[in-house]
């Protein structure tokens, strides 16, 4: 609890040596009832950011989460800017098979980052870095394997290498969702 208030008076996001960590979680449409729970899981965690790409008001939000005012037009257009041109997001639950797309959709918000990661917003969060400790981070490119939270080295190997399964195409149009980030 020490080191947490220092680190929040200070405002110092990341302990010198610390790999630093963002998740990406666009939500468009109504919050969940628990959303704010949520956030203030997010707050007690100041040495990981969050990238909020959202179409709703989020009042007085924690210094680690970085609310973008935006609508799920702008984020098919990242996708077709940064992944294909052809991709297709009419439906916000259609992101999820765009997690795995995320280092390269937001590649501009993420550039000074180490890893970043997707998670879910039906999650309470403990100390995420007792769980994902620095060792963890130097030995493996990817954490978690299913779409709730998973976190990838930020390099250009690992941010593309969803496209290594194959023709990605019928995954990124058709507006079924797939479950392409539990793969």
């Amino acid at each position: 609890a020490c080191i947490r208030s220092t680190i929040r008076v200070l405002g110092v996001k990341n302990i010198i040596g610390m790999k630093k960590i963002i998740f990406i979680v666009p939500w468009f449409g109504p919050f969940r009832k628990d959303f704010y729970f949520w956030l203030k899981s997010a707050e007690y965690n100041p040495t990981v950011d969050f990238l909020l790409p959202t179409d709703q008001d989020v009042n007085m939000p924690p210094d680690n989460v970085k609310v973008i005012k935006t609508n799920l037009s702008y984020v098919e257009n990242l996708a077709k800017t940064f992944v294909w041109e052809g991709c297709v997001i009419s439906k916000p639950y259609k992101m999820c098979d765009y997690k795995v797309a995320y280092g390269e959709m937001f590649q501009d918000y993420i550039k000074e980052y180490d890893f970043w990661g997707h998670c879910d917003m039906d999650m309470i969060f403990g100390d995420i870095r007792h769980f994902v400790t620095e060792d963890l981070l130097e030995r493996y490119d990817r954490l978690g394997v299913d779409g709730f939270f998973s976190l990838f080295r930020n390099t250009e190997e690992v941010n593309s290498i969803y496209k290594k399964v194959g023709d990605i195409t019928k995954i990124f149009t058709d507006q079924q969702p797939f479950g392409f980030d539990e793969w």
